[in-house]
């Protein structure tokens, strides 16, 4: 069952900032039914959807951040005992998951709608999750 409103994918601030695209919205309910089929995967937490400025500095994002454009998601997956490690996601969407751009830190995997298909591999935390 796939549960998430604006709300799950507005700035975390509290600004109201909510316009997430529908492109991204679409790609993580691709995900979620895609790790389903591939893992023991039963929820997504969202970390990080939309960004306000003043949140993507705060939390160590690109200047020109898809998070900014409402573009992009940081999120982690859980399976019956606990979260499932996100190597095994990260590689379960080099399997064959479409979508833009995505990496994987210890806290999160992130998923954005960059053109082309682009890999970032394991990554170090934004120092905000340090």
């Amino acid at each position: 069952m796939f549960l998430y409103t604006r709300k799950d994918f507005a700035c975390k601030c509290g600004c109201g900032f909510a316009a997430m695209d529908s492109g991204i919205e679409y790609s993580l309910k691709s995900l979620y039914s895609f790790l389903r089929e591939k893992t023991s995967a039963l929820a997504l937490s969202i970390h990080s959807g939309c960004r306000c400025q003043e949140r993507n500095e705060k939390e160590g994002g690109a200047k020109k951040s898809y998070h900014l454009l409402g573009m992009a998601l940081d999120f982690e997956v859980f399976d019956w005992s606990g979260k499932v490690p996100n190597k095994i996601i990260y590689e379960q969407l080099l399997s064959g998951a479409g979508c833009g751009g995505f990496y994987y830190t210890n806290t999160y995997i992130h998923l954005d709608l960059r053109p082309g298909l682009w890999k970032g591999g394991n990554r170090q935390p934004h120092s905000s999750e340090n």
